[in-house]
């Protein structure tokens, strides 16, 4: 009737406002028909747009409040991680790692410690690798060939 279709209306326009508000993407309120791309897409604007001001604030705060000028003066900081909102499906991050490793931006071990793995026994993953048949840094930076 009448009277339930703008009670259901209503109750629609609501959670508009509470996302128009808040910065919150209105999938996130679980409402909204997105597709699966445009609900990532608005996840990823959600961080970088929304959160982000408040982690760099929370940063700056713990890190005035919390550490001695002592230890501020040595560098020391708080730093959020938002990535962790941002990290995907599985197939994704195995990609986005893959490359990190490949380019050198990482090492086995550091990629191990962002998936909360333990390091590869031996230190064999402290080893640095680029792209050159996935030859570590020092043997292509010396020109040796490497098997592959």
């Amino acid at each position: 009737n009448q009277k339930d279709s703008q009670y259901i209306e209503s109750r629609t326009f609501s959670v508009e406002e509470v996302a128009r508000f808040s910065g919150v993407p209105k999938s996130m309120l679980q409402s909204g028909k997105e597709s699966y791309e445009s609900n990532q897409q608005q996840r990823i604007v959600f961080v970088t747009d929304v959160l982000m001001p408040y982690i760099v604030q929370w940063e700056q705060e713990n890190t005035y409040k919390c550490l001695l000028r002592q230890q501020r003066a040595e560098g020391l900081y708080f730093k959020g991680n938002p990535a962790v909102l941002l990290r995907g499906d599985d197939k994704s991050r195995a990609e986005f790692l893959t490359t990190m490793i490949q380019n050198g931006m990482l090492n086995p071990d550091e990629a191990r410690a962002l998936e909360e793995r333990a390091p590869i026994p031996g230190g064999w993953g402290q080893t640095f690798f680029i792209t050159k048949n996935l030859g570590s840094m020092e043997s292509v930076a010396k020109g040796e060939q490497t098997n592959g």
